[in-house]
């Protein structure tokens, strides 16, 4: 922290800064207004100056230019130019106007080119100028032009006439450079000179020296003075490129002489000035250090709180010392009432404190730093551990065994011995029955009735977790179920794809088999190609099943029967090592099931199970009536409130861990050997469940076995049982011609059909989607006996586009073919529209008997 100034020297500073910064401002002031009107005068006379040597040189051209007259009305000189006598021109020349102050006369005689008397040398470099020049206006500007011996000359010329016959021509050749009287004319006016603008140079033309080197001589044009290398120049009036030059020299001079008047009367105004700052200075801070002194005595004994008017001189600081004795007057007053007013505040603020304390719903202790002894605890503390105060102050919270961990408070001290603070740290501890709870924990350190303590709030979130922990779980099987969905979609759509692709391996090894034998080359290889390709229907089928795509053949079924049948497959399928036990409740309710699907499902289980125990255990295959309720599918994602029968299929196998546990539905996942599964087994599992509205759950862990508990929905009056009605077979008759219109998107399925269809005596016209077969139908539909069309198809689909058909033709016959299964939404409106029903991958022979039975049918 700075230390602080006394006034008087702050007054003392305050004084000079002023008057320093005031006589800077006068001073510049001044000198401004001073040095311009110097340097006003001086151009004035700068400017009178030129004027007159302006008129002195205008007078000295224009003696000589009377002189020049003189010549041409001389009529000596013109008698002599008519009878040619040179001599007496001559003579005339020399006796009256001979060359002297650098003014030259000659006279040409009309017609020559000699001039009398002969051009000296240094004008020989004008002669021809001379010859062509006749006569120079008087009223023009006289100009001077520099020749070649550097001087500066003005020529003049009038013609010599008698009458109207010219005589010839008298010249006037004025050398200013040789002038010697107009150069003492100049010394007469010293730091002055005349120049003249050459080049971007001025020179001086009396000297023929240079003087000035122009870096812009356009600014010297104008009519007014020009400061110009330290020389002011002003342009001679009558004389174009000559300036007149006066040195700024004496102009400094003045100003310097100017400045330094000024600051001799500044220095000795603010000389003044300090000696009048320091005497007010001490006047000042007399009085004022002696109250100060006053006021400290008073500050160590306030006994008689008041200072002496009578020793602080002048009248303000005598009305500055009684305010200051009634303002410490006020004062001692005022502390009496704040010490009253400070232990009424202090009490109730203690009240406060304790209610507050005491009626917070969160857990608050008050323990020391050091030993952790408790020193205050509120109801809510004690509701939270089980203790009573009585039993919890003055012991340890390690003695009460609070902490679970005892290093959780050593972190926390040393965290607040350095000065941190703890925030919502999640700490477990343990009430007094010795139940673990888990809260957030928050600690400031306190200095709490002279001791070191740490003020904790502690909040019981316990149930919160358990919370989270359930939502978490809810999640997760939320999520398994999604990808479930999503994986059955995929699935889905892949089968549809792969029928369409098996449509074509089955088309035409059908077609093959048309034109061979058994026993023919070739016809053993189509048989193998058939049976893949029956195999690869089997798993498209099985992925349609895991989809839900595929409408099960649902009845009122007793699942215990349909057990007790499984069993005896099971028995011969097993290893012996494997006992199989049946508990299965006796009179349950029916449940509306496909009894293939259940058996694939036992079947599949049972493998699965016999996979897990390579070395022989127990299958355990039990059934049970159980009602689901809402908390139940609130913690099951995909379970329905409800009545089932429960189906459990638990083994003494190997078991799982979570992480194969999470995918075991999934298709194509399987945890055994290359070319020991396929993966599907569980994904049909899951499909069949969900198609006949159940729920299923898998429980396992290694070493334990695993547990499949499947919820099938008991039979209700209101469900609806569809029974498909068997195909009628009937043998496959050759075609008469008739039209065929086949509508697929897919171009090998629409190859493989017109071949057939041609082989067997059909015409086939083709179309590659919906709106294409709509448009062949508009065109030529009155000579259509049949129309095969696809169900999926892009754009328009084979529903929308059967029913636009029915819409051209109410009594046209339609095939619909699909890959992909139909749903409930659509059986009525196959029901009333459609006359056939081909399931891909179909073979030739079905295609045929099914278009015969149509056409034929009324």
């Amino acid at each position: 922290m700075r230390s602080p100034k006394r006034f008087s020297t702050f007054l003392s500073w305050t004084l000079i800064i002023f008057e320093a910064v005031s006589l800077s401002v006068v001073l510049w002031v001044l000198y401004t207004l001073l040095s311009r009107t110097i340097e006003s005068e001086f151009l004035h006379r700068a400017e009178a100056r030129q004027v007159e040597t302006s008129m002195a040189l205008n007078d000295r051209v224009e003696l000589l230019r009377n002189q020049l007259l003189d010549i041409v009305t001389n009529n000596t000189i013109r008698v002599s130019l008519m009878l040619g006598v040179k001599s007496q021109v001559l003579e005339t020349l020399k006796a009256k106007y001979t060359a002297s102050n650098g003014a030259h006369f000659f006279v040409r005689e009309a017609g020559q080119s000699e001039f009398l008397p002969p051009l000296p040398l240094q004008f020989m470099s004008i002669k021809q100028h001379l010859l062509w020049l006749r006569k120079i206006t008087p009223h023009k500007p006289i100009r001077f032009q520099r020749i070649q011996n550097g001087h500066y000359v003005a020529i003049f010329s009038r013609p010599i006439k008698k009458r109207l016959e010219e005589l010839g021509t008298a010249y006037l050749i004025y050398d200013l450079t040789s002038d010697m009287s107009f150069s003492s004319y100049m010394k007469l006016f010293p730091h002055s000179s005349l120049l003249v603008l050459e080049k971007g140079r001025l020179v001086n033309p009396c000297t023929s020296q240079e003087e000035l080197v122009l870096n812009n001589p356009e600014a010297i044009i104008s009519s007014h003075a020009e400061n110009v290398g330290g020389k002011f120049v002003i342009p001679l009036k009558g004389f174009p490129g000559f300036f007149y030059s006066v040195s700024s020299e004496p102009l400094s001079k003045e100003k310097r002489s100017l400045m330094v008047l000024l600051l001799v009367l500044c220095a000795g105004v603010f000389s003044i000035t300090v000696a009048v700052s320091f005497i007010l200075a001490k006047r000042v801070s007399r009085p004022l250090e002696d109250i100060a002194k006053q006021a400290l005595e008073i500050s160590k004994n306030p006994i008689k709180p008041s200072i002496d008017e009578k020793r602080a001189g002048h009248l303000e600081f005598r009305n500055l010392v009684k305010a200051f004795n009634e303002l410490l007057a006020a004062l001692v007053e005022a502390r009496e009432k704040l010490r009253q007013k400070a232990k009424e505040k202090l009490h109730e603020s203690e009240e406060r404190y304790r209610k507050t304390f005491e009626a917070s719903p969160y857990s608050i202790t008050i323990s020391t730093l050091n030993e952790d002894r408790l020193l205050d605890v509120n109801d809510a503390f004690c509701k939270t551990s089980g203790y009573t105060k009585e039993e919890v102050i003055g012991r340890s919270g390690v003695e009460l065994k609070l902490w679970d961990d005892i290093e959780d408070r050593d972190i926390i001290v040393q965290r607040l011995r350095e000065g941190e603070q703890i925030t919502n740290r999640e700490i477990k501890f343990r009430r007094k029955n010795g139940e673990n709870f888990i809260a957030l924990l928050s600690a400031r350190r306190l200095n709490y009735r002279g001791q070191e303590c740490m003020v904790s709030l502690v909040t019981d979130i316990t149930e919160q977790k358990k919370a989270q922990k359930e939502r978490e779980r809810l999640e997760a099987q939320l999520r398994q179920a999604q990808k479930m969905e999503a994986v059955g979609t995929l699935a889905g759509g892949i089968a549809h794809d792969f029928r369409n692709i098996l449509q074509a391996i089955f088309g035409y090894c059908d077609i093959l088999m048309l034109d061979l034998r058994e026993g023919e080359k070739g016809y053993e290889e189509i048989r193998e190609i058939q049976k893949a390709a029956s195999r690869a229907s089997e798993l498209t089928q099985q992925l349609l099943t895991f989809s839900r795509k595929v409408e099960s053949k649902l009845r009122p079924v007793n699942l215990n029967d349909q057990i007790r049948q499984a069993y005896k497959l099971l028995g011969r399928t097993l290893p012996k090592t494997i006992s199989i036990d049946l508990q299965l409740k006796e009179k349950i309710q029916k449940i509306n099931a496909d009894p293939a699907q259940i058996e694939q499902v036992l079947l599949n289980l049972a493998i699965n199970a016999k996979d897990a125990m390579p070395e022989g255990g127990r299958l355990l295959i039990r059934t049970q009536e159980t009602f689901l309720d809402d908390d139940y599918c609130k913690s099951h994602a995909g379970a329905r409130p409800g009545k089932y029968i429960l189906l459990t299929v638990t083994d003494t196998g190997q078991g799982m861990d979570e992480a194969t546990l999470d995918h075991i539905f999934e298709p194509f996942y399987t945890t055994k050997g290359r070319g020991k599964g396929t993966g599907l087994g569980l994904a049909m599992v899951y499909g069949i469940v969900k198609g006949h509205g159940g729920y299923i759950g898998c429980y396992s862990k290694p070493g334990e076995g695993t547990s499949f508990e499947i919820y099938l929905p008991v039979i209700e009056q209101n469900d609806l049982i569809i029974n498909q009605e068997e195909k009628s077979r009937d043998w496959v008759r050759m075609g008469r011609g008739e039209k065929v219109l086949v509508i697929d998107d897919d171009q090998a399925i629409l190859d493989i059909v017109e071949k057939a269809l041609s082989k067997f005596g059909y015409v086939v016209l083709r179309a590659t989607d919906g709106r294409q077969g709509l448009q062949v139908y508009t065109e030529v539909g009155n000579i259509i006996d049949v129309v095969i069309v696809d169900y999926m198809m892009p754009e328009i689909d084979g529903i929308e586009t059967l029913k636009e058909i029915r819409k051209i033709d109410p009594r046209a016959k339609i095939i619909l073919a699909s890959g992909y299964p139909l749903t409930k939404v659509h059986e009525g409106v196959i029901r009333d529209n459609v006359r056939g029903f081909l399931t891909k991958p179909f073979n030739i022979e079905e295609m045929l008997r099914q278009i015969r039975q149509v056409i034929d049918s009324p």
